[in-house]
């Protein structure tokens, strides 16, 4: 069980990588066995000799009469070990064979190619039937708007957004589809390819225009029986689970369409659900966290509690609307900004709930904005203020003199052009002392923030930004560095 020393030098030498032996031979002269942070137990190794011997137990070579080496684990990485060789499976076999002038196929290639089981091999070879259906069972797929999987057809290099649900909401808007459940419409027609060049027959129909996809050929089932039934979902698939409720029971041309009931659009499919009746309004999940706030768990407790909540199936926007305040107290606090206080809030909900496999949007909450500090402080010392502000800003307005007015006027159309994707010249007011500049660009900034947009004051000087609420110096608001200067005198 000696190691051999020219490893490094034989040409065929299977331990050998770069310069140096992937079991680590030499090994350094250790005094004493030990055993590293990692589990891995360092032998004994006092002289030059034993850095290379392999470990092994005499009896164990003696009794098989071969080379055995031996090695001592006992951490919880030896289950991940024995279980990737337990249960990796049958061997498989990747191959290609491919001619100069075709084109590659993976698909084809792998279908033919597709290694078979014995059991598998045998019952193919019996000509068996692999699959059978009487009569067939069709599942219809249920997901949020733009939340579909792409499609792709056999051979066709051209992908197709529109999944049967989508298909169902473009069925044409005739009498005879109106009322059709999604279910109703897949058991009663079928979809076929259309030829533009071939015309439709008496009981035939195009479907709508989808965008980016082919329209269907659609013909009532003449042959046969079919069986089609919604997507299965659990409640802890959040919105989704209550889009599918309301497919089943209503008929619709899109998802706004579910989500109006009484010519109310609802902005959850859960508030939809709870307007026609299908659940009831109480949960336990509202009286768990009301609990939790009255025996005055922490927020970051809450947070926790409301994510598993959620995560078990119940409505999580009538929970966040009716206790984000709990939910958000101790970073609205610490940040002293209800915006910030609630982003991160939020971030730390989504974390829970990434741990089960969802995020936010799944469960219709909102989604942190992430803003800056800047931002977020000059909104905040202007919230609440806005009616105010317009009201000084008209009086301003009305106290102004022509000139005055006709600058006011230009300045804000510029503005408003701009927002609309134009870029504003740059505008430089010029006037003597005492003419009424300072008090017009004061209307202007009453004005502009009571329509809630963000106005940065800068000064060239302390003296000039402090004529204006929340005015900077250009050094304070863009950070230019300060350098003092110091001049001697020569003489």
């Amino acid at each position: 069980m000696t190691h051999s020393p020219n490893h490094l030098s034989r040409e065929n030498s299977r331990c050998r990588k770069g310069n140096t032996c992937i079991y680590g031979f030499p090994h350094p002269i250790t005094p004493e066995t030990w055993i590293d942070d990692e589990g891995r137990v360092h032998y004994k190794r006092p002289d030059e000799e034993d850095r290379w011997i392999a470990s092994h137990i005499p009896e164990i070579i003696d009794e098989l009469d071969c080379h055995v080496h031996v090695d001592v684990v006992f951490t919880v990485m030896v289950f991940m070990y024995l279980y990737k060789y337990l249960f990796k499976g049958p061997d498989h076999t990747f191959f290609r064979i491919q001619h100069e002038s075709e084109r590659i196929d993976e698909i084809t290639d792998y279908v033919n190619g597709r290694y078979l089981s014995s059991p598998e091999a045998a019952w193919r070879i019996l000509g068996f039937d692999i699959t059978s259906k009487e009569p067939s069972v069709d599942c219809l797929p249920v997901h949020l708007s733009g939340q579909n999987t792409p499609q792709f057809a056999g051979g066709s290099s051209h992908g197709s957004s529109a999944s049967l649900l989508i298909r169902y909401f473009h069925r044409p808007h005739l009498p005879q589809f109106t009322s059709l459940l999604y279910t109703e419409y897949f058991e009663k027609y079928l979809l076929y390819k259309w030829d533009p060049e071939v015309p439709l027959g008496e009981d035939e129909y195009l479907e709508d225009e989808i965008l980016g996809t082919e329209p269907k050929k659609i013909c009532p089932r003449r042959i046969g029986q079919k069986v089609t039934r919604i997507q299965t979902l659990s409640p802890t698939t959040g919105e989704v689970f209550y889009l599918r409720c309301l497919l089943g029971r209503r008929a619709a041309y899109d998802f706004d369409e579910l989500r109006t009931i009484n010519g109310v659009v609802y902005g959850t499919y859960h508030e939809a659900a709870l307007e026609l009746g299908l659940f009831s309004n109480d949960n336990e999940g509202f009286f768990a966290l009301e609990e939790a706030v009255l025996s005055y768990q922490t927020p970051g407790q809450q947070r926790f509690l409301f994510a598993r909540i959620i995560l078990e199936g119940y409505p999580a926007r009538p929970l966040w609307d009716h206790f984000h305040e709990y939910l958000t107290l101790d970073y609205v606090t610490a940040m002293s900004s209800e915006e910030r206080g609630t982003d991160r809030a939020l971030q730390q909900i989504a974390d829970f709930l990434q741990d089960g496999g969802h995020s936010l949007k799944d469960y219709g909450l909102p989604e942190p904005t992430f803003r800056s500090v800047e931002v977020l402080s000059e909104l905040e010392a202007f919230e609440g203020r806005h009616e105010q502000l317009r009201a000084e800003s008209n009086d301003m307005l009305s106290a102004m003199n022509a000139e005055q007015a006709d600058i006011f006027h230009c300045v804000m159309e510029a503005i408003m052009d701009a927002q609309d994707g134009e870029t504003p010249s740059p505008f430089f007011i010029e006037g003597k002392p005492g003419r009424g500049k300072t008090f017009l660009v004061d209307a202007l900034c009453s004005h502009l923030r009571s329509e809630g947009l963000i106005i940065l004051i800068v000064g060239t000087s302390t003296l000039a930004a402090a004529l204006y609420e929340r005015g900077r110096t250009a050094h304070s608001l863009f950070r230019i560095p300060v350098t003092e200067v110091s001049y001697m005198n020569s003489e």
